[in-house]
């Protein structure tokens, strides 16, 4: 009688599926505590078990938990406590998990594996409605703005720490400092420490779009001004995104998870792991792009595609591939063909202009292995069309058994939940070619999510998922959603949080060194004085006239160039071999040394003493 007065009170029955979600919930929860209180990292196989004492607490913390859940379940049937316990308790184990582990790909991907199983059961059982009982207006706009707030303000914060700390070399910050003082000076985009010689950058990439940020630099002339702004100019994409989502129907609920998607996907925050570039233009105006085609508004939107296109050449790609897919999907003949025909028309002017003027396209290094001969970019097309079987062949080719791309293929579709592919609509698939773009490519760095080369493809993939979720049937749209969040996060906090880590303990203990070096650096170089310099330190240095990196400041014979006033030598580290062979060449020169302590040493020209 009073075993089932027990268990059968309010119709309640003591099932193995309430034991089996109560033990995992206690287990994960449990060790979550396990990473809070014990010292050793759990990568050291003696964690926890060294000690009798740790081993009781967990099984004694896990009894009296999974006893606490069941009493949960008991009283509150139906109230779905026990399942949301389950997939927090995972996701705090995970998170501490991912803490731990030192950015740790593999577990990243367990663990996302492990999460996807969770959230599966979560949803089955009716939590995380994005449906009914949506939150209003005014709370959403107050949730976007906090969670976007603060990703923004993590990734702006990393782009300072780097270039306080030395750690922000001169490709691809150095060049882009020294552009925006002369940018700011001149209105043209002079470097000489891009190729060693005065040049404008626009010889190297056609990128008028820099002139946007001008006015911001004129006011805050500072280095940190354009880390800031970059982390600004990426995060105010989610603007257009959730417009695109709310004329697409999807409710404030999905719009709030759709927010920690696109804030913590890896490819925001790490594309932004080597400084300063024109491509974090990209997202925000291809998004904006999308979302004025939707809603019809053909003016505003000829606007962001010209201001996209204006990001560097051979963003006419993007353009084409949308034009096809309006097409394709849309039936919008005329302004799918307009779009192409511009596009096209664009690229033919800046090829022009850095064929005549400048140091031509970089297509063999990017896309060598496509072309035969002598062919440049028209030889990539000649082999697409011609040899696709070869074409193909090249996806995962990376020297690295594939490996790099198919982690790449798993950071920019998984952390999305593959929702891009998830549609009945075939023409939908063409939103997804622009990452053939980077897995075609031969030049590597293009398939590492580590450096720049995916915010226009990062907008692509969001719009198709807006799209495909707009279609879903309810249950299928909430657990793509809870695992697409809960795969950014995971490899948002693998990949990205701990390089923040590292940058702010750098800071936090070296402070005082950084700042007496940014004082010697500010007394003993003049301003007006030309300067060649290591490369972590020339970003510190840029706002002049003439500044070079020592190790490319040779002339074709392998000797230094002494036509600098200054000569800045950085020890922190292994010094290359090129500044090495320098420093006698300058003293025969008549070079003599000026300063010297533990981080850097300066020769003067004998013109300057």
């Amino acid at each position: 009688m009073l075993k089932e007065k027990i268990f059968r009170n309010k119709g309640f029955k003591y099932t193995p599926e309430i034991f089996f979600k109560t033990v995992i919930c206690s287990w994960f929860f449990t060790s979550f505590l396990n990473f809070l209180f014990y010292e050793k990292k759990y990568t050291d196989l003696a964690f926890v078990q060294e000690k009798i004492l740790y081993i009781v607490l967990t099984a004694v913390i896990m009894l009296v938990l999974t006893l606490g859940l069941t009493a949960i379940e008991y009283y509150l049937e139906g109230k779905k406590i026990t399942e949301y316990s389950l997939i927090f308790s995972f996701v705090a184990f995970a998170l501490m998990t991912l803490y731990e582990g030192n950015a740790d790909f593999g577990t990243a991907l367990a663990l996302c594996i492990v999460g996807a199983m969770v959230a599966a059961y979560a949803v089955n059982k009716g939590c995380f409605d994005f449906g009914n009982a949506d939150i209003n207006k005014r709370t959403k706009i107050i949730y976007v703005a906090i969670i976007t707030s603060v990703f923004a303000f993590v990734l702006a914060s990393y782009g300072v720490l780097r270039y306080w700390t030395y750690s922000a070399p001169n490709y691809d910050f150095g060049i882009f400092c020294q552009m925006y003082y002369n940018l700011s000076k001149t209105l043209i985009p002079n470097t000489t420490c891009e190729r060693d010689y005065l040049l404008s950058h626009f010889a190297v990439h056609f990128s008028p779009i820099y002139y946007l940020l001008l006015p911001v630099y004129w006011i805050f002339p500072f280095a940190e001004t354009l880390q800031i702004s970059q982390a600004v100019i990426l995060y105010s994409g989610i603007i257009p995104l959730l417009l695109l989502a709310k004329e697409k129907g999807l409710s404030n609920k999905l719009s709030a998870a759709l927010t920690v998607i696109y804030c913590a996907y890896p490819a925001l925050s790490m594309g932004c792991n080597f400084d300063f570039h024109e491509n974090c233009f990209l997202l925000p105006l291809l998004l904006w792009m999308f979302y004025f085609c939707e809603r019809e508004k053909y003016i505003p939107m000829a606007i962001f595609t010209v201001l996209a296109l204006m990001v560097k050449e051979d963003v006419f790609i993007y353009i084409v591939i949308y034009g096809i897919f309006l097409i394709a999907s849309r039936r919008k003949y005329k302004l799918g063909s307009i779009m192409c025909a511009g596009a096209i028309a664009y690229f033919v002017m800046a090829y022009t202009i850095l064929t005549k003027n400048g140091l031509g396209i970089m297509d063999d290094s990017r896309f060598g292995n496509l072309i035969f001969g002598d062919g440049g970019l028209v030889g990539v097309v000649k082999t697409f069309f011609t040899n696709p079987a070869y074409t193909l062949s090249q996806m995962f080719v990376d020297g690295n058994n594939g490996l790099t791309k198919i982690i790449y293929i798993i950071e920019m579709l998984g952390a999305l939940a593959f929702l891009p592919f998830i549609t009945k609509k075939m023409s939908r698939y063409i939103l997804i070619a622009p990452i053939l773009i980077n897995l075609l490519s031969a030049y590597r760095y293009q398939c590492e999510i580590g450096f720049q080369y995916h915010f226009g493809i990062t907008a692509f993939l969001f719009y198709a998922t807006v799209l495909n979720l707009a279609d879903l049937k309810p249950n299928l749209k909430r657990y793509l959603t809870i695992v697409a969040v809960m795969v950014s996060v995971f490899l948002y906090v693998a990949v990205f949080f701990p390089n923040v880590g590292g940058r702010y303990e750098a800071w936090r203990n070296d402070k005082e060194m950084y700042k007496n070096l940014d004082e010697v650096l500010e007394t003993q170089i003049p301003d007006d004085a030309s300067v060649a310099c290591n490369t972590y330190l020339l970003s510190h240095l840029s706002n002049r006239e003439e500044i070079y990196e020592i190790y490319y400041h040779f002339d074709k014979n392998g000797n230094v160039k002494t036509d600098v006033d200054y000569v800045v030598y950085f020890t922190r580290g292994a010094m290359s071999q090129n500044e090495k062979n320098s420093i006698p060449q300058f003293k025969q020169a008549g070079y003599k040394e000026i300063y010297r302590d533990d981080l850097i040493f300066i020769y003067v020209s004998p013109d300057m003493q």
